[in-house]
């Protein structure tokens, strides 16, 4: 039966270009048990054993699984992209890997792409020799905001390379709230010292990122905004510079982040190419920060009308929370164009037959508005849904499920991965 149906994933879009396909994935980060398809579907158990229906719907976990080794067994050479964070080891013990684990309930509160960096942890290490779909599938971790500097990847070892991303410093604010009006107007005083400090200087610290000529002066420079703030956790907030130059790379002698890198090198082999790139990140920062600067004026004149004859503390300090974490989502937007210079630079850099990119769907829409708006493509094939369950009956001629699934099943059965 022909697989029309995909559970467990947000979108889809697959492109053709210069003799390539490319698959574009879309994750919400939802749980499994969230909005996917009421049909049963082919899908791993809690045991990670395979449980082929042979109807037409399959979860993109085991999708991902026979679709990968029928391209390694056909020498269909393929690049899979996965937004996973980002390893030099040769070992990667994830948070979920309990999760990993026969009888564990926690499997189905997850979404696959958390769980396909488990499932599949041997390949997304530093040496991919032991990936079950070597040497035919390449698979590359692309989540350049973080890295697990050793092998033990416990949350709390992962390093911070996003600058962007300020949610351990609004933290603050649950672990110890403001007591007394002035501590509320100090705390305010500081969070607003730190947004403008980045909202001012975004574009700078997005090109030193991005491109490679100004990445340790840009660096030196935020470091020393350190001694302008007395509170420790904005102070520890600036420590991400130094992580950014502890784990830059050297390029033709020329010290730069990992996403220039890669830009850089993507210029010399398809300078038109890497043109496109940089014109389409300028206007996706443009863009965002006219949403950013928006919002931030709003919520600065919120701030600004603190008043404790008409407000509770409590109240004053729900809204001052409030109103950050919305600012933490806006510039966690602008933290992850850097990934996406990093991705797309990748992306046209290797020689393949496929190329599969999975990540969150804000990436994803990244990637398709790249290929219509800068390359002019339309595409195959695009799917969206508002929960987890695709359908399409098209799906067939582009992604043809069905025969993947035919050839597992031949080759090996229902067998454990």
């Amino acid at each position: 039966m022909l697989i029309t149906t995909i559970t467990g994933l947000y979108s889809l879009d697959v492109f053709h270009y210069h003799g390539k396909k490319y698959f574009l994935l879309g994750d919400k980060h939802y749980s499994r048990a969230q909005g996917e398809c009421a049909a049963d579907c082919d899908d791993f158990d809690d045991h990670w054993q395979k449980r082929y229906k042979n109807g037409s719907c399959q979860s993109i976990g085991l999708l991902l699984h026979d679709w990968l080794q029928y391209n390694n067994d056909h020498d269909i050479v393929t690049d899979f992209y996965v937004e996973a964070k980002f390893t030099k080891q040769n070992e990667r013990s994830d948070q979920l890997t309990t999760l990993a684990q026969p009888h564990n309930a926690s499997l189905s509160n997850q979404s696959w792409l958390q769980l396909i960096p488990i499932l599949l942890k041997s390949c997304f290490v530093f040496n991919k020799q032991d990936c079950p779909y070597y040497p035919n599938i390449r698979s590359h971790y692309v989540d350049i905001r973080y890295i697990y500097p050793n092998a033990d990847a416990n949350p709390s070892n992962v390093q911070y390379l996003d600058p962007f991303n300020i949610k351990k410093v609004i933290l603050l604010l649950a672990i110890k709230p403001p007591q007394t009006f002035n501590q509320l107007i100090g705390a305010t005083d500081n969070y607003v010292r730190l947004i403008d400090l980045l909202i001012n200087n975004v574009s700078t610290i997005i090109d030193s990122l991005i491109y490679p000529f100004t990445f340790n002066e840009v660096m030196d420079i935020m470091l020393t905004r350190r001694s302008s703030f007395k509170i420790k956790i904005f102070q520890d907030y600036f420590d991400v510079f130094n992580n950014l130059k502890t784990y830059a790379v050297v390029r033709n002698g020329q010290t730069m982040f990992r996403a220039a890198a890669e830009l850089q090198k993507l210029k010399q082999i398809n300078p038109s190419m890497g043109s496109a790139i940089g014109v389409f990140i300028d206007a996706l920062l443009i863009n965002n920060m006219v949403v950013v600067n928006q919002k931030w004026k709003e919520y600065k004149a919120i701030f600004s009308q603190f008043d404790t004859s008409r407000m509770t503390l409590q109240m004053m300090t729900d809204l001052l929370n409030k109103y950050l974490e919305n600012m933490a989502h806006y510039l966690f937007t602008i933290g992850s164009i850097p990934m996406d210079v990093y991705l797309l630079s990748r992306m046209f850099l290797h020689d393949s037959e496929e190329v599969i990119v999975y990540t969150g769907g804000g990436h994803s829409e990244h990637y398709v508005a790249f290929f219509t708006k800068m390359l002019h493509q339309t595409p195959l094939l695009s799917i969206q849904s508002n929960n987890q369950c695709l359908y399409d009956d098209q799906l067939p001629e582009v992604l043809p499920a069905d025969i993947y699934r035919d050839y597992v099943l031949n080759k090996n059965g229902v067998d454990n991965i």
